[in-house]
C-alpha cells in the first residue's frame, strides 16, 4: 500500500505558528535552559527529560546530503503525528526518500544552562519507534541496518550549506556506519526483538558522549540517521533524557574504591603498596590480580586512571575472559589489548572513547562500566 507524505514547504506552513520555522541551521531560540535543579548543581551536574508527545521540545529539522530544491523528490517530512503503536501518544515523525545513497534525516536542539568551557560527559537516550525488522535487504543495503543512527553534542551550531548544489553539514558526522568527530554511530533502525512483523515497535538507542559548552554555557544536541538504504525510512522520536556530569578525572585509588564497593566489599588480603594506604577495597584488589602497581612496586594512588588502566582493572575483576579478537587501538599496549576487546564487546565502552588509551578517564565514564551500573 502507497504511503502519503507532506512536503517540506507544506510542513512549514503548517508549523509557522505552533513550532520553530524550518531552517538550514538549528537556530532554537525558544529552547528551555536545563533545570539544573532536578538533580545537582550546575557545578557538578544535571538532568533533562525532553517529552516529544507533547510539543516539538525546541527541534529544528536538521536535514543534509540531498540536492538543493529537492525536497519534494526526496518526500522529506518532520512533523509531531502519532505513533503507531498501540497506547502510544504523538510523537517526531522523521520521513525520508533517500535517492542520494546519503541522505540525513535528524533534528537538533540548542542545550542552555551548562557549565560554560568546561569539558563535560553527556548520557543521552533515545526512545524511537520504528518498523523494520531485521534481517531484510534493500537496494544499496538494508533498510534496517545499514540506516545508521548517530548522535552528538557540539559547542558549535549545526548549520547546512550548500556545497556543488547539495545542502551539506557544519559538522562531521561521518559517513554513514562510521563515527565522526561531531557525531557518534549508536544504532541503527532495525528492531532489536521484532514481536510484531512489518508494525511499530519500541526501540531505546543510548550513548555517552563528550564536549564543552560554549563561553555562554551553551551546547546543541543533534541526532538523525545516515542512511545508506536507497528507499523511503520513517521513524518516530517520542522522548529523549539528558544527563551530564563534569568531567574531572578519577584517581587510582578512587577507581579500587568505586569497583570494590560494585562487586559487594569482598573480603581480601595482601601485603600494601609502600606508598598507599592499607585499606580494605586494596587489599582486596591486589589479592585477586586486579592491581598489579607498578613495575617499581609502588602503586600511585594519587594518579589519575587513564582509558587502558580501567580496562584492565574491568577485565580482570570480570575474571579476564577469553577473547578471540584484537582491537586496533593506536597506543593500546599489547596487555590490554583482550581487555579493551572484553570491554567493547561487552558495550561498556565504543571505540571512540579508547582512541587515546593513556588520556585519564572520566569519573563519570567509570562509573557508568562498574558492575551493576
Amino acid at each position: 500500500m502507497r504511503r502519503s507524505y507532506r512536503t517540506l514547504s507544506a510542513l512549514l506552513a503548517a508549523l509557522l505558528c505552533a513550532a520553530p520555522a524550518l531552517a538550514a541551521d538549528c537556530a532554537a531560540p525558544t529552547a528551555a535552559p536545563i533545570p539544573t535543579s532536578l538533580t545537582a548543581s550546575a557545578a557538578q551536574g544535571g538532568a533533562l527529560h525532553l517529552d516529544l508527545s507533547r510539543d516539538l521540545a525546541g527541534f529544528t529539522p536538521l536535514l543534509a546530503d540531498y540536492p538543493q530544491g529537492a525536497d519534494t523528490f526526496y518526500e522529506l517530512d518532520v512533523s509531531r503525528q502519532p505513533i503507531p503503536i498501540a497506547g502510544a501518544g504523538f510523537g517526531l515523525r522523521l520521513t525520508g526518500n533517500n535517492h542520494s545513497d546519503d541522505l540525513f534525516l535528524g533534528a537538533c536542539r540548542l542545550l542552555e544552562g551548562l557549565p560554560p568551557e568546561t569539558p563535560c560527559v553527556f548520557t543521552v537516550t533515545l526512545r524511537i519507534a520504528t518498523d523494520v525488522d531485521g534481517g531484510l535487504v534493500g537496494i544499496g543495503g538494508s533498510p534496517g541496518s545499514s540506516v545508521f543512527f548517530k548522535c552528538g553534542i557540539t559547542a558549535a551550531e549545526p548549520r547546512r550549506e550548500v556545497v556543488d548544489g547539495s545542502y551539506r553539514l557544519t559538522l562531521d558526522k561521518g559517513n554513514q556506519g562510521q563515527d565522526g568527530p561531531d557525531m557518534a554511530l549508536i544504532g541503527n533502525l532495525e528492531k532489536d526483538d521484532a514481536k510484531a512483523p512489518g508494525q511499530y515497535e519500541w526501540k531505546t538507542l543510548t550513548c555517552r558522549l563528550s564536549a564543552a559548552p560554549d563561553a555562554l554555557g551553551r551546547a546543541y544536541l543533534s541526532f538523525g540517521i545516515d542512511s545508506g538504504f536507497e528507499g523511503l525510512s520513517r521513524y518516530y522520536v517520542e522522548s529523549i533524557d539528558i544527563s551530564w556530569d563534569i568531567d574531572q578525572p578519577l584517581t587510582r585509588a578512587a577507581a579500587i574504591q568505586a569497583l570494590w564497593e560494585a562487586k559487594g566489599r569482598p573480603a581480601g588480603e595482601a601485603p600494601p603498596f609502600p606508598d598507599a594506604a592499607d585499606t580494605p577495597s586494596l587489599a582486596w584488589a591486589r589479592s585477586q590480580g586486579i592491581t598489579l602497581g607498578y613495575a617499581d612496586g609502588s602503586f600511585r594512588p594519587e594518579e589519575a586512571l587513564s582509558f587502558q588502566q580501567a580496562l584492565l582493572l574491568l577485565y580482570r575483576a570480570a575474571g579476564s575472559p577469553e577473547v578471540y579478537w584484537a582491537p586496533a587501538i593506536p597506543g593500546l599496549a599489547p596487555q590490554a589489548e583482550s581487555a579493551a576487546a572484553w570491554a567493547l564487546d561487552q558495550e561498556l565502552f565504543r571505540l571512540r572513547e579508547l582512541s587515546a588509551p593513556a588520556a585519564p578517564i572520566p569519573e563519570a565514564v567509570f562509573r557508568q562500566t562498574l558492575p551493576g551500573a
